[in-house]
């Protein structure tokens, strides 16, 4: 709800806030939240002028909608957990925060608990800016948002004396960082052979049909990375990506780029996709084109995209009463690599919760393996690493709409060590080489924005 009249006089606009707050007029269920319109600016400058933790952005894949916010008005926060259980918290929190929309980061599989990788990012988080600013294509907003208690007690009046009218804004100058010190993986290329021919045993077996195989790369430097600094510049090299970036600390931050959606949802109407199967891309138009037709007629990579779009459609059957899907694979070509994708789009059945859609859609099999169960635990046995939030459900829920990307192509930052991560689909025919080679070419980015770790990176 946005008060009534603000735009007449801006600065006025403190006054009119609290005089709302004192009639009640702003209560959006056990929270209070103001809406005002703003001068345009730039979001990530705007956290990297900002001290409060957490900091938090999101951005769609089109750009025409953004959001960046500080603090934490209202969280939720699960250590070793069951998926189910927080999905249930986040389910009741939805029901209540009416009109609320919310930051949400759920990692891929918690069962076995997480390393050391990702601490202080906990398994699963909800979380509700305290102070947030959002822009929908021209249109800039910044929010508040308090409890009650808090908004009764002053904190709301506090907080538009401190944000508004006057937005701080900072440049963020890129920094030369030194040559990195080490470039690992886990597993090693010796390891990541053993790993596939293991994968394709039990596929030759009837076990699996699919498994998705990831890495962690970790490269440390002589000096600690900026996060907010080395997020712009991977986000300015990944165009038509949704973005997703969660910092804990001056020191350690989670973020993606990812070109994967897992679902979108506005009320009842519902889209997804499948995008699996990928080459990377050429320089040269002639060779882009070799890589873009021997994409579409390979038959591994067919294969590995036919059964995520399996999944998907018998899984999203289930909640809708109808359901499109495209007849024949289309193709995602972005910067450094192309992908085979399949949109489905349908009418939820009446009742049907964002936490029977994640139930049913993550893990999809093109980040975890068909049948999903066996993939699951499979993974959980070979895997020398958390995934933490890579490759899990990153976006932002509300009773009205959401959105959620799949975690992929991310990266944590944890001081001087940066930790990428990047998996590769295994089904019949796939080779240890070919894989390990994907690998590379998904983090293909970081290599660019980094030189340096181009040439550490372990060839086999």
């Amino acid at each position: 709800m946005r008060v009534p009249n603000l735009t007449a006089t801006l600065e006025t606009a403190p006054v009119i806030i609290l005089e709302e707050l004192q009639k009640g007029a702003i209560r959006h269920s056990f929270l209070k939240q103001i809406e005002l319109p703003i001068q345009p600016l730039d979001l990530v400058s705007w956290l990297a002028s900002r001290r409060e933790i957490p900091k938090l952005y999101w951005a769609t894949r089109s750009g025409q909608y953004e959001t960046a916010g500080v603090e934490s008005a209202y969280e939720i926060r699960s250590e070793i957990t069951s998926k189910e259980e927080f999905l249930r918290d986040l389910s009741i929190f939805q029901q209540k925060a009416e009109g609320i929309s919310s930051f949400v980061a759920i990692a891929f599989d918690s069962s076995n608990g997480i390393d050391k990788t990702w601490n202080g990012f906990g398994c699963a988080r909800i979380i509700v800016p305290r102070v947030e600013i959002r822009r929908k294509e021209n249109r800039f907003t910044l929010v508040f948002t308090c409890t009650g208690d808090e908004a009764s007690n002053g904190t709301m009046q506090k907080l538009v004396n401190k944000y508004f009218p006057n937005q701080e804004n900072r440049d963020i100058v890129p920094s030369s960082y030194n040559p990195p010190l080490t470039c690992t993986h886990e597993p090693d290329f010796q390891n990541w052979q053993q790993d596939v021919e293991k994968s394709l045993d039990l596929i030759r077996r009837g076990v699996l049909k699919k498994i998705v195989l990831a890495r962690k790369t970790t490269v440390r430097f002589s000096e600690d990375l900026d996060p907010l600094e080395v997020f712009r510049q991977f986000a300015l090299m990944t165009p038509r990506c949704f973005k997703f970036y969660l910092q804990e600390t001056t020191r350690s931050a989670f973020f993606a780029a990812s070109p994967e959606r897992l679902y979108k949802r506005r009320h009842r109407f519902i889209q997804t996709e499948a995008l699996a199967g990928t080459r990377p891309r050429h320089s040269h138009r002639k060779e882009d084109q070799a890589l873009k037709r021997e994409l579409i007629q390979d038959a591994k990579e067919q294969l590995e995209h036919a059964v995520v779009v399996e999944m998907i459609q018998s899984r999203l059957a289930a909640l809708c009463e109808s359901l499109r899907v495209d007849r024949d694979p289309q193709l995602m070509r972005l910067p450094g690599c192309q992908h085979l994708y399949t949109r489905f789009s349908g009418l939820l059945h009446e009742g049907v919760k964002d936490i029977a859609i994640l139930t049913a859609l993550h893990p999809t099999p093109a980040v975890g393996g068909f049948p999903a169960d066996e993939a699951l635990r499979q993974i959980r046995s070979i895997e020398p690493f958390s995934r933490g939030f890579y490759a899990g459900p990153v976006g932002i829920l509300s009773q009205e709409e959401s959105e959620f990307a799949v975690g992929i192509r991310s990266a944590v930052i944890q001081g001087d060590q940066l930790h990428l991560f990047a998996g590769a689909g295994i089904v019949e025919g796939s080779k240890p080489e070919q894989e390990w080679l994907e690998l590379d070419t998904k983090l293909s980015t970081y290599s660019n924005l980094f030189e340096q770790i181009h040439a550490r990176f372990e060839k086999p």
